[in-house]
């Protein structure tokens, strides 16, 4: 019986070493580095983001300092410090919002903001290209006690852009030409049907089309910029390229020329995401030319 008793201590002694052998050799799995997202509601700024890769792109225009929220969506280590850095700060700078942070640091989640300063000391607004570095730690521990920090990264290619606007809000692709009207120059009117009942063979599905591409945010170009109009009576496509500033649709100045033409283009991006453009002919318009018209897009899914 003695025997027994002392086997089941030396046993009992020899898994207690076991547990604090594992303990000491396997420590507790990591928690989760912070994961952040960034946003900014500046108008100077045309942030354009990548989910799930959560890949972003920024265009900032000249002359003016841009506000970016950093937002921790979740920090299980608690958030502990940030950094920023810009790739070129000949080209612009960056400074943390010393405030904001303090007030989410030590926690799980928060928003704390960042001022992006483009320089004013360059020789011109030509576009030039960068990179602004955000960081944020966490303060987590290891079984141990000791200090295991993780930190999350996040590089987001810059471009210093003239302008005149950097909105995003419109969604590239291809869209269908839901109404149209337009005038010739000898003061005849056409609509979507004519356009439609003319256009064999430019269109497959009996539908007109025009693609829009974002070449930047807040610069877009539109495959047909008359929405048909010159396709069917003259046989080209003017492809034009607009501003977008907030809502409203501008055309851009020196990407207005077609077949020898010069045009006007303004529009809107509407609330339910159709847009509506006018366009005008400006240079002397041959008989039977276009020579002014309104449309009306909706994206295709």
């Amino acid at each position: 019986m003695k025997y027994l008793y002392f086997l089941l201590i030396a046993v009992s002694v020899f898994v207690a070493g076991c547990v604090d052998d594992y303990t000491d050799y396997n420590s507790a799995p990591q928690q989760d580095a912070p994961f952040v997202i960034l946003s900014s509601d500046d108008s100077n700024v045309g942030l354009v983001g990548t989910q799930p890769l959560n890949k972003y792109t920024a265009y900032v225009k000249y002359g003016q300092p841009v506000e970016i929220s950093v937002n921790v969506i979740n920090a299980p280590g608690k958030i502990g410090s940030a950094s920023l850095r810009s790739s070129v700060e000949e080209f612009g700078t960056v400074e943390l919002d010393e405030a904001s942070f303090n007030a989410v640091k030590g926690k799980n989640s928060g928003t704390f903001k960042f001022t992006f300063t483009p320089s004013t000391k360059l020789p011109d607004m030509a576009d030039r290209a960068l990179n602004v570095e955000v960081a944020v730690t966490d303060e987590q521990l290891d079984s141990k006690g000791e200090e295991a920090p993780l930190t999350t990264t996040i590089t987001v290619p810059v471009t210093l852009v003239a302008g005149p606007c950097v909105s995003s809000a419109l969604k590239a692709g291809t869209y269908e030409v839901m109404s149209a009207s337009a005038v010739d120059a000898d003061g005849n009117d056409f609509t979507l049907d004519d356009i439609k009942a003319n256009s064999e063979g430019l269109y497959s599905g009996n539908k007109v089309v025009v693609v829009v591409t974002r070449i930047r945010a807040g610069l877009y170009s539109f495959s047909d910029a008359t929405g048909g109009a010159f396709a069917v009576v003259v046989g080209g496509k003017p492809t034009l390229r607009a501003d977008l500033c907030g809502s409203t649709l501008t055309g851009h100045t020196g990407n207005l020329t077609s077949g020898g033409r010069l045009f006007t283009l303004n529009g809107a991006l509407n609330a339910d995401g159709t847009v509506t453009m006018s366009w005008t002919n400006t240079t002397s318009p041959k008989a039977g030319d276009p020579k002014e018209g309104t449309y009306t897009l909706k994206l295709i899914p």
